[in-house]
């Protein structure tokens, strides 16, 4: 089994909003680490995120990018787990 680490594209602030959605930066990230993994053999079986919005948009880029790869929030990967 191979295991592909990466962590979410940059959030707005939180003074700006709460929920702190990637800002357009983080959208960019995200398509460019896609990108990179879209070059790699074999593509992840499924992306596991946090809860986070953050997360998910990031995820959800990656996925969408690759194909439609399966997306699962799982609650041991929030900040500090």
């Amino acid at each position: 089994m191979k295991v592909i680490l990466m962590q979410h594209g940059e959030a707005l602030p939180e003074e700006a909003d709460k929920a702190r959605p990637l800002s357009e930066r983080g959208r960019d990230q995200a398509r460019k680490a896609a990108d990179i993994l879209k070059r790699m053999p074999e593509y992840p079986e499924r992306i596991l995120h946090s809860g986070k919005r953050r997360a998910f948009e990031t995820a959800e880029i990656v996925s969408l990018t690759l194909g439609g790869i399966r997306m699962e929030a799982r609650d041991c990967l929030n900040p500090k787990d």
